[in-house]
C-alpha cells in the first residue's frame, strides 16, 4: 500500500487528499459502529457473525448460544454458513474454490490437526448445506463483485470495469446491500481509519501491527487464516469499510487491492459468505433445521471436545 507519508515525513499531497476522501466517505456511511471482538484465538468467525447483528439493527444472540449452535470450536467457514441460516438470515451464499477440506493443505502446520479431527464433520456440513437449499457455488468470486452495482458496470472483457465516482449516493441505500464474511491471510490486510484518532492510540497501533507482522512472518504455515466482515464500499478512496474482530477500533477502511491480496492468498480457498439483511425471528428459533443440526452435530461433540480449542482460524 503506497505511503501517504513522504521522506521528510510531512504527509504529501496524495496522503492529504486520501484522508480527506476517507472523512468523506465515512460521513456518508450508513453508521459507524465499534466492532465486536474476539475472546479468544479461535472465534473470529462467530465474532463476524455477532457483528452482522450489530450492524443490521438485530439483537446479539448470546455468545453460549452461538457457539453451542456453532458446535465446534474448530469453526471452517461452513460452519458460519449454516449458523447464520440457523439463527434468522434468509439470504445467505457461500463461494469457495474447493468445497469441502482441501487436501492440498494437509501438510501445513497451520491446518494439520484441524483437518485430522474435522474432516467427517465438514464434509458433512456441505451435505447439509445442499439438504437446506444454501447455495453453495465452488467458483472464485472476484473482490470486484462487492462493490455495488451502481458504482460498476458490465465489461466485455472481464465482466466488471472500474468503480464510476459519479454515481449518487443516493442510488445506493444504505442498509439495503449485503455484508460479506471474508477469510483472509491476516498478514496481507492493513487499514486505514477515517475517525479521529489520538497520536498516541496512533503509536501504540503501529508498533503493535509492526510487532504482528514481524512475528507471524516467522510461522512456518505461512498463514494467518483470519475472519473480517466487509460492510460498504468507498468509491472516493477504492476501499471498504470493515469490521475486523481483532481490531477494537470503528472506521476501519482496506483498501480494495489489499483486500483482494488477503482473501486470494494461499489457503484461504477464496471462501466468502454474503449475507442479505432478509431476517426471520421465526427461524432464530428452534425449528426443523434445529432440531436436524443439533443431532448431526451431537455425533461430533465427543471428537470437537478432543481438539485443542484453537479453530483453523483465528
Amino acid at each position: 500500500m503506497t505511503s501517504a507519508r513522504n521522506r521528510s515525513g510531512n504527509v504529501s499531497a496524495r496522503g492529504r487528499e486520501r484522508f480527506a476522501t476517507a472523512s468523506t466517505c465515512q460521513r456518508h456511511s450508513h453508521r459507524v459502529l465499534a466492532p465486536l471482538t474476539q475472546r479468544a484465538d479461535w472465534d473470529c468467525g462467530i465474532t463476524c457473525v455477532e457483528n452482522v447483528f450489530r450492524y443490521f439493527c438485530r439483537p446479539v444472540p448470546e455468545r453460549s448460544r452461538l457457539e453451542e449452535l456453532a458446535g465446534s470450536r474448530s469453526t471452517w467457514t461452513i460452519d458460519l454458513v449454516l449458523l447464520l441460516h440457523k439463527t434468522g438470515f434468509l439470504n445467505v451464499a457461500f463461494w469457495t474454490t474447493f468445497a469441502g477440506i482441501n487436501p492440498t493443505f494437509k501438510d501445513w502446520p497451520f491446518y494439520r490437526k484441524a483437518i485430522e479431527s474435522d474432516a467427517a464433520r465438514v464434509q458433512s456440513r456441505f451435505v447439509l448445506a445442499q439438504r437446506l437449499g444454501i447455495p453453495v457455488f465452488s467458483t472464485l468470486l472476484p473482490t470486484m463483485a462487492l462493490i455495488p452495482a451502481a458504482y460498476r458496470a458490465p465489461h466485455p472483457d472481464c465482466g466488471y470495469k472500474a468503480p464510476s465516482l459519479t454515481v449518487s449516493k443516493a442510488s445506493v441505500r444504505p442498509g439495503s446491500s449485503p455484508v460479506w464474511i471474508v477469510l483472509v491471510d491476516r498478514r496481507h490486510l492493513r487499514y486505514s481509519c477515517s475517525l479521529p484518532v489520538r497520536w498516541s492510540s496512533k503509536v501504540l497501533t503501529w508498533i503493535r501491527e509492526q510487532l504482528f507482522h514481524a512475528f507471524r512472518s516467522l510461522d512456518d504455515s505461512n498463514f494467518q487464516g483470519h475472519y473480517v466482515l466487509v460492510l460498504e464500499y468507498c468509491p472516493e478512496i477504492d476501499a471498504f469499510l470493515v469490521m475486523d474482530p481483532a481490531e477494537p477500533r470503528a472506521g476501519l477502511h482496506v483498501e480494495r487491492c489489499v483486500l483482494d491480496k488477503a482473501r486470494l492468498a494461499p489457503g484461504t480457498d477464496a471462501d466468502i459468505i454474503r449475507v442479505m439483511p432478509e431476517f426471520s425471528a421465526n427461524l432464530q428459533a428452534f425449528g426443523t433445521f434445529g432440531a436436524c443440526h443439533e443431532r448431526e452435530e451431537s455425533e461430533h461433540t465427543l471428537s470437537s471436545s478432543r481438539h485443542s480449542g484453537r479453530g483453523p482460524f483465528s
